[in-house]
């Protein structure tokens, strides 16, 4: 009973359906996602540089065939996310594979996620299940997926966020304060560093409005709530501390060199 309670049928074609549009490509003979010119041109050259330089003992701190060159440690995601770890130690050859396993593993983990989530809020299973697969196959979602996995960690682990809040009552704090901070490096280190501002955003304001108002099952208010999540954040950015030193010191020095330009020397330059 307690198997068909956590297991049931709509998350079985939840689930089914992304893999199926995955296995698309499979029927066809293709295994490599096409993408589009942000995979091609940045993300491949990313892993295969960071690839090398594993390979070799290298830090890898700069690749110079990603545009005019590109940082590798000061990179708001791919480095530091440890699901990408696999695709650096993996022969050369394999990477574009393993990036995009990588990809269709949050594709349908994605649909999972938003499935327990949308059930939880709705507490109907088919409700959920057609939420989840319209949330999957939003545009945004399939963009991401087409640049593999630079995406796809903001778009699962923000939903994963809400539903911890979401159910923050039914656990100890320590533990909530825990997941916060895991989700949180996931999103940061794992997610386009513009999404990530918005997911952080969305679940603090989440929290706020779960602690003042509560849920609509226990209606318990719960101010705590709001104090957890965000020493939850704080810890989760404290981990990736890191990754954001870097390029925290990457973005003042560009912004600087955008400030130093006046529009005369711009029109020179062409």
């Amino acid at each position: 009973k307690m198997f068909q309670n956590r297991v049931d049928k709509y998350l079985i074609i939840t689930l089914a359906i992304p893999l199926l549009y995955c296995c698309y490509y499979l029927i066809q003979g293709e295994f490599l996602l096409k993408g589009n010119s942000d995979m091609i041109d940045l993300n491949v050259p990313y892993f295969m540089a960071v690839n090398d330089a594993v390979k070799t003992d290298i830090i890898p701190s700069w690749t110079r065939f990603t545009f005019t060159g590109f940082p590798l440690i000061g990179s708001p995601t791919l480095l530091w996310y440890p699901p990408n770890w696999i695709a650096f130690i993996v022969p050369k050859y394999y990477v574009p594979h393993v990036m995009t396993m990588l990809a269709w593993l949050h594709f349908i983990g994605l649909a999972g996620v938003a499935f327990i989530y949308f059930r939880e809020i709705s507490k109907s299973s088919y409700w959920a299940s057609v939420s989840a697969v319209t949330y999957t196959f939003s545009l945004p979602v399939i963009y991401g997926l087409t640049c593999m996995v630079s995406y796809l960690p903001a778009y699962m682990f923000t939903l994963l966020a809400l539903y911890t809040i979401h159910t923050a009552p039914n656990r100890v704090w320590n533990l909530n304060v825990v997941y916060i901070a895991l989700i949180t490096f996931a999103i940061i280190t794992g997610g386009f560093i513009q999404i990530v501002f918005y997911s952080i955003f969305l679940i603090c304001l989440y929290s706020i409005f779960i602690g003042i108002y509560g849920t609509e099952n226990t209606h318990t208010k719960d101010k705590k709530i709001i104090l957890y999540c965000l020493g939850g954040i704080i810890i989760g950015v404290i981990l990736a501390f890191p990754m954001l030193l870097p390029f925290l010191m990457l973005s003042v020095d560009t912004s600087k060199d955008y400030i130093g330009m006046s529009p005369s020397k711009i029109y020179e330059a062409f």
